[in-house]
């Protein structure tokens, strides 16, 4: 008889468990929590399966449980993984609630813009005032100063400061319209003569109305409607020193106009000019004379006057 006895129907024995601390034997596998002998390789997960620590067994060194389960960057997250992709491709902007959530949407504002303060700027307000009472000058300055703060405050009263920048054109406008008519009805104001009619007050003088020894400024070359006169007393160009008519009854032409008119008064210059103007070279003769249209309505005056050149005359020229 051999020991063990044989099984007669060679019935197999479980292997042999290696007692505690020894190592199994080549081609066996280990048994729950042991670790394999020399030699053995571990079994490794199947592809594509996350490879899970044995029981007992830690994560590497240097991981968590939960940073194992992590998908690496660019892969999708695994089926039932507590990591979830974001729903957005640029997260920490505002994302409108679900339709049907009870959480209502919260307004977008841009970024750096201020919130409405709901205040009214008051230089806006001070702007409209004195551009309603006429401050033109500080309903301007307000204005702007107005419209840059609300614009960096976000206040309200942009309005009001349009308004009033609005108002100071207005009054700017006005007070300019004022004086323009003031001085052009200084000019076109007619001059005062005394009973003898001589000239007291400055003012226009139609050039048919010209007397003999009316001092007059600003004379123009051309047709002449009127010429501003002024009392000889004061400082003028020119001053009228002959008169005389012509004569026909039918308008001889412009060139004939001119000629007679232009002889006539140097005919009269040495003879109503005093000595010393004569010989004064910066004296000159310059005349009025009709048009065909004043010849028409019966015109032959003409008037002669003795113009300084180069300065102005005070007192009479005339002997």
């Amino acid at each position: 008889m051999t020991y063990p006895p044989q099984d007669p129907q060679n019935t197999p024995y479980p292997p042999a468990q290696p007692e505690y601390g020894q190592q199994p034997q080549y081609g066996q596998q280990p048994q729950y929590g042991q670790q394999p002998g020399y030699g053995q390789q571990p079994q490794q997960p199947a592809y594509g399966q996350p490879q899970q620590p044995a029981y007992g067994q830690q994560p590497q060194y240097g991981q968590s449980p939960y940073e194992a389960q992590q998908p690496q960057y660019g892969q999708p997250p695994v089926s039932g993984s507590p990591y979830e992709a974001p729903t957005s491709a640029q997260p920490g902007y505002y994302q409108p609630p679900a339709q049907g959530s009870p959480y209502p949407a919260a307004p977008y504002q841009q970024y750096g813009a201020p919130a409405p303060s709901g205040k009214t700027n008051g230089f806006a307000i001070a702007s409209l005032i004195l551009g309603i009472i006429g401050g033109v000058l500080l309903s301007a300055i307000f204005g702007f100063v107005a419209l840059s703060q609300i614009k960096k405050r976000n206040e309200k009263g942009k309005g009001m400061a349009i308004a009033g920048l609005v108002l100071s054109g207005v009054w700017l406008l006005v007070c300019g319209g004022l004086i323009a008519a003031g001085a052009i009805g200084g000019i076109n104001a007619s001059a005062d003569r005394d009973d003898k009619g001589t000239i007291t007050d400055s003012g226009n003088v139609d050039a048919k109305a010209i007397k003999l020894g009316d001092c007059v400024n600003d004379l123009e070359e051309g047709s002449v409607t009127s010429v501003a006169a002024v009392p000889c007393s004061q400082p003028h160009d020119a001053e009228v020193y002959a008169e005389f008519s012509l004569t026909g009854s039918t308008y001889p032409g412009d060139t004939k106009v001119e000629t007679d008119a232009e002889e006539g008064c140097s005919d009269r210059f040495e003879t109503a000019v005093a000595a010393k103007f004569v010989e004064d070279e910066s004296i000159d003769i310059y005349f009025l004379y009709p048009s065909k249209e004043t010849w028409a309505r019966g015109d032959r005056t003409v008037s002669c006057f003795a113009e300084k050149t180069d300065g102005k005359l005070t007192g009479s020229i005339r002997k």
